[in-house]
Formats: C-alpha cells, sequence, structure tokens
C-alpha cells in the first residue's frame, strides 16, 4: 500500500473540506492577490493601475474595508475627490482611523468645501489627539473661514507638536490674528 498517496488525498480532502466549510477563505486570496498588487503600484506612485487592480480585490471580498481606504488614497493622490471621498465614506461606515477621517477632510477640502474638511479634521483630532497634520490643516480651513483666532489655536498646537509649517505659520504677522 502506498502511503504517500493516501497522505496526499487525505490532504486535498482537508483543504476541500475547509474551502466548503469556509467560503470566505477561497474568495479572500483572490481579494488579497489584488490588493498586493495594488498596494505595489500605489507606493510607487502607479495610480490608475492601483485604482484597477484595487477595485478587481473588492470585487472578491466587498465587505473588506482596506481595499476602499487605499483605493480611495490613490483617487486623493490624482486629484479624483469625489472617488475619493466615496470610498472613505465607506470606510467610516465601519471603522474610525484617523487618517481615513484626515484624508476625506483634504478631499473636502481641495473641492473647497471647508464645513465638511473641518469636521473631518475634527474627527481625526477626537480619535489621535496628537495629530499635528489635522491640526495644521483644520488650522488653514479656519484660516480660509476667516476664523483668525480658531486658525491661530491650531497652528499654535501643530507647533507644539513639532510640525515646522505650523511654527512659521503660528509666527507670521502679516495675519489679523493675535
Amino acid at each position: 500500500m502506498n502511503y504517500r498517496k493516501i497522505g496526499k488525498n487525505k490532504i486535498l480532502w482537508a483543504l476541500l473540506i475547509i474551502l466548503l466549510l469556509f467560503p470566505p477563505l477561497y474568495t479572500r486570496i483572490p481579494a488579497l492577490f489584488f490588493y498586493i498588487k495594488g498596494y505595489s503600484h500605489f507606493r510607487n506612485d502607479d495610480y490608475d493601475r492601483a485604482i484597477a487592480n484595487l477595485t478587481r480585490a473588492a470585487e472578491f471580498s466587498p465587505k473588506s474595508f482596506a481595499f476602499y481606504q487605499t483605493r480611495g488614497y490613490a483617487y486623493l493622490a490624482k486629484g479624483e475627490y469625489d472617488l475619493a471621498i466615496e470610498d472613505f465614506n465607506r470606510v467610516t461606515k465601519v471603522s474610525r482611523i484617523s487618517r481615513v477621517f484626515f484624508s476625506r477632510g483634504i478631499a473636502f477640502h481641495q473641492k473647497g468645501d471647508l464645513g465638511p474638511a473641518i469636521t473631518d479634521y475634527s474627527t481625526a483630532i477626537e480619535i489621535k489627539s496628537e495629530y499635528p497634520q489635522a491640526l495644521f490643516r483644520r488650522g488653514t480651513a479656519y484660516l480660509e473661514q476667516g476664523r483668525f483666532e480658531e486658525a491661530h489655536r491650531d497652528f499654535s498646537a501643530a507647533c507644539r507638536l513639532g510640525l515646522e509649517p505650523a511654527c512659521r505659520e503660528s509666527d507670521r504677522r502679516e495675519h489679523p490674528y493675535p
């Protein structure tokens, strides 16, 4: 009797049972493959290919927010703000990640929607209290709204956290805030 053949058959049967009992496992493998490819393209600033692969990943596992999060960053980098906001909205429904709120705030800010931008920057700061970039961006949005005291407060807080551009902005005398 060939024991090697029995061993291989048992492994194949075990894999088949696992795939039948846990269907998300076999749908996640291709999703993971496309995610890794998409993330690699994103890291290499090839946003179109990143978006294409991340879209494929989302097709295999539509409930996984990581694909939408990374694709949102790619859309943001391309300047496709409405699509970035759409993907970030999907993520914020299931998770509170400060960087996602911050990035969605940037997308709103770039579109000129200062109210939602400030709300998202504030949420990012609420989640991660020492977030100098979010403080600086919110300060910039306040400045654009003419809310000079709030802007100065945020620039000063970001400066205390070590963000050099915030220190320069806080020290400027040409703005009419104290």
